[in-house]
């Protein structure tokens, strides 16, 4: 659209990665943050130079504020948050001029053409800045509808044309978004709604920890407890759930909020974009 010459990896290679980006001149790349990541581990054992490389442009899951200065340490690289939805493509973005820890502390601002609102499920009201409700959009990226799923349409749509995202999200005073769960992510515990992912960035500075989910699993007594599933970092795999919870403590989280459960897996579930399928560990740990 612009000119751009576009370079494509057909199996992902870190260290491969690092090489065509050096020989391509490559600009910037767009991932979600466990591709930067692996670069970033790559490049400890692989040095490149890379001068052409600026931008990494990162969605598909929160951007631990670590990431973020080792990228720019390391390799010199801005991360960019954005948020956005195979229905609407990128709805929400940080920007340059924004301090660089942007892309950790929030999902950006809409885009110029896209109009977001936080409303309350149930009286679909506009809900104040900094409190979580359902994240609603709509504007020139939204789709016109699923094809051959009108109700699906239906259901996804009300009279203004928003869009229902399945998103929990809070809004601040200047605009900024920041996703707090999926709909279907959310951990109710004895009522209380568990922030999954505020509880996630949280363990992602842990330095034991590779990679983590927080997912919900059935209780009797209070319906759902939250369960951490830890990727350990290699020869920490004598984590405990006081380990974890001290961290959390340390960090100021609520104690309401701490998992009650600790489960270790080789690695993650993951979609071909990098998402992980929380599904896949719902079904594996659910059972108790």
């Amino acid at each position: 659209m612009v000119g751009m010459t576009a370079v494509y990896q057909d199996r992902w290679d870190p260290v491969r990665a690092l090489d065509i980006i050096a020989r391509e001149n490559a600009v910037w790349s767009f991932a979600s943050p466990t591709f930067m990541v692996d670069l970033l581990r790559a490049h400890r054992g692989h040095r490149v130079d890379l001068p052409s490389f600026k931008y990494f442009i990162s969605g598909g899951a929160k951007i631990p504020s670590a990431l973020v200065h080792q990228a720019d340490e390391e390799l010199g690289v801005r991360l960019i948050a954005v948020w956005g939805m195979t229905e609407n493509g990128a709805v929400t973005v940080t920007h340059l001029d924004e301090p660089v820890l942007a892309a950790a502390e929030s999902d950006g601002k809409p885009c110029p053409w896209m109009e977001l609102r936080v409303v309350d499920p149930e009286t679909k009201a506009d809900l104040p800045a900094g409190v979580d409700g359902e994240l609603q959009v709509r504007g020139a990226n939204q789709m016109l509808g699923y094809i051959h799923r009108p109700n699906l349409t239906a259901a996804a749509f009300d009279q203004g044309g928003w869009f229902d995202t399945g998103d929990i999200a809070q809004a601040d005073d200047l605009g900024h978004i920041r996703i707090t769960g999926r709909t279907k992510d959310l951990v109710i515990r004895g009522g209380e709604n568990i922030p999954v992912a505020e509880l996630e960035g949280a363990l992602y500075e842990h330095p034991d920890i590779s990679e983590v989910a927080v997912i919900a699993v059935p209780d009797e007594r209070l319906g759902e407890r939250a369960c951490v599933v830890v990727v350990p970092e290699a020869g920490h795999s004598q984590l405990t759930l006081a380990d974890i919870n001290g961290h959390l403590e340390k960090l100021g989280i609520s104690r309401s909020y701490w998992p009650e459960r600790l489960e270790f897996i080789e690695a993650m579930p993951r979609t071909l974009s990098g998402k992980i399928q929380k599904f896949q560990l719902r079904r594996r740990f659910g059972g108790g």
